[in-house]
């Protein structure tokens, strides 16, 4: 995220270490990376597992390790970041709140370079108004993201990262394997994530006293209950709500946005409320009836779709989008079906994808591959696109190409970080054989084990039995073929059968 909005950074301080996951998401562009870690166990901890990481950050080798507290270690050097990313345990926690107050905040920014980014990574929704009255009183510039976790930025300069990206299209088109590894391929992906903008900070964090060394509000409270008030909950999510900034600023936003590439991230993201006002916003009619179209796609709502696709294409026979969605989501065969001529390179490869499959032709699927490579990633074929670049180098390398098999594992992670739901992880099953790598199936069952935890609850009977099934024929194969740990897979095939039933699934969505 400091990246997308500083893509000159070259050198980034970390404030934690953690289990290292961060480290895997700071691009290549980044030459140098302090980290500053308190507990020498946890670097240990880390070292334990590096056989085990596709990313072992301990072994980057720009790396540096610092084994201090943050403000300590601050203290003792002159040297200014770039970037400097916040991530300690949760404020209430002993040794961490002390990270969180205006003090250390201000400490932080005397150690940036000219135009450079604070992050405050992973805040818990309990403690946004307080964290974000301390940032606006140390930065003139913050916003909110949300990307699975609430992250805030900061600055001393304007934070306008989406229309930067809009007309330069950097920094995703300089590097777009590794942003689209973390779900990022657009500036639309990027938008969806955008949680409040610097008014919305201020307003939402209005009468808030921010946070500091001599009234550390974090350290002599208990916050963290309010996250096991559904009520509380519900009412910091309406605020939220209240001062959407797409709401609020979506004439101002670059009027090359694919809107509805927005409505489906933030949908396929668990917010389908937010989704459906960013939809009925949207200035121009056919968009709007596209991007809701997207919408109920993606909940399962295929003739409320259907009839907006109809409803297009009616005033515009010709739209490329309807006729491509149409065409993805609906069974083969079914009248009318679009004259691929008439649609765009990317949306008739697909088109051509499709009938490939049908067909079983795998070298005619591959010999789109070119095309399919260029379907823009805010298009609504782009996930179909990834889809069939993946199936072709399974089918053809059986096992045997592994320039392809592993080109395809690198292909469906794309899709996976895209996607919810389980169908991505079944493809990557498949991925995981055709590579011969054990390794992936296991974990990607495991990855599935952990869906049914999350979203279980939510899924009715048959896809739920559907899951459990086929992560157990895929374990079964794995402990046929041999590659994996007896303990490992007894493990996941455990994970399997604790989440099989809604009574261990939680109710609530990621």
């Amino acid at each position: 995220l400091p990246v997308l909005a500083h893509p000159a950074a070259r050198s980034v301080l970390v404030v934690g270490l953690g289990g290292g996951i961060a480290l895997a998401g700071i691009p290549s562009s980044v030459e140098t990376i302090d980290v500053i870690e308190l507990e020498p166990k946890v670097v240990e901890a880390n070292a334990a597992i590096s056989d085990r990481r596709a990313f072992d950050p301990l072994r980057d080798p720009r790396v540096r390790m610092i084994i201090n507290d943050g403000r300590n270690a601050l203290s003792m050097t002159r040297r200014k970041y770039d970037v400097i990313i916040s991530q300690p345990s949760h404020p209430w926690s002993a040794g961490a709140s002390h990270l969180y107050t205006r003090e250390f905040m201000e400490q932080a920014r005397a150690h940036l370079a000219e135009g450079g980014i604070f992050v405050q990574a992973y805040v818990d929704m309990s403690v946004v108004g307080i964290v974000g009255a301390t940032l606006s009183s140390v930065f003139s510039q913050t916003r909110l993201y949300r990307l699975g976790s609430l992250i805030y930025i900061a600055a001393d300069r304007p934070l306008e990262l989406e229309a930067a990206i809009a007309a330069t299209g950097e920094p995703l088109a300089s590097d777009p394997e590794h942003y689209g590894w973390l779900g990022i391929n657009s500036v639309e992906d990027v938008l969806a994530c955008l949680t409040l903008d610097h008014e919305g900070v201020v307003e939402f964090s209005a009468g808030i006293a921010e946070n500091t060394d001599d009234r550390n509000v974090l350290a002599t409270s208990a916050p963290y209950r309010a996250t096991r008030d559904a009520r509380v909950m519900a009412e910091l999510e309406a605020r939220l709500r209240g001062l959407d900034p797409l709401l609020r600023r979506l004439p101002e936003l670059p009027a090359d946005i694919a809107w509805d590439q927005v409505v489906a991230r933030i949908v396929a993201m668990g917010f389908p409320e937010r989704a459906a006002e960013v939809a009925s916003r949207i200035p121009d009619p056919l968009t709007r009836r596209l991007a809701e179209a997207r919408r109920c796609g993606w909940l399962g709502q295929g003739n409320a779709a259907k009839d907006q696709l109809d409803e297009i294409l009616r005033q515009e026979p010709e739209n490329d989008a309807a006729w491509t969605m149409r065409a993805i989501t609906e069974p083969a065969g079914t009248p009318p079906r679009p004259n691929p001529e008439s649609l765009s390179a990317g949306s008739k490869a697909v088109l051509l994808g499709i009938q490939a499959v049908g067909r079983k032709d795998w070298s005619a699927l591959a010999d789109l591959d070119a095309d399919l490579a260029r379907v823009p990633p805010n298009h609504v074929a782009f996930p179909s696109s990834l889809e069939l670049r993946v199936r072709w180098r399974v089918a053809r390398s059986g096992g045997r190409d592994q320039v392809a098999a592993q080109e395809a594992l690198r292909l469906v992670d794309r899709l996976v970080a895209l996607l919810p739901g389980s169908f991505p992880y079944h493809l990557r099953i498949d991925v995981g054989f055709a590579t011969r790598r054990p390794d992936v199936v296991v974990e990607t069952v495991s990855a599935l084990a952990s869906l049914l935890r999350d979203r279980g609850a939510q899924l009715d009977e048959t896809k739920r039995k559907s899951i459990v099934e086929l992560s157990n024929r895929a374990l079964d194969q794995v402990a046929k073929d041999g590659g994996s740990t007896p303990a490992r897979l007894a493990e996941v095939r455990a994970r399997v059968l604790r989440y099989s039933s809604t009574a261990d699934a939680s109710p609530v969505s990621r």
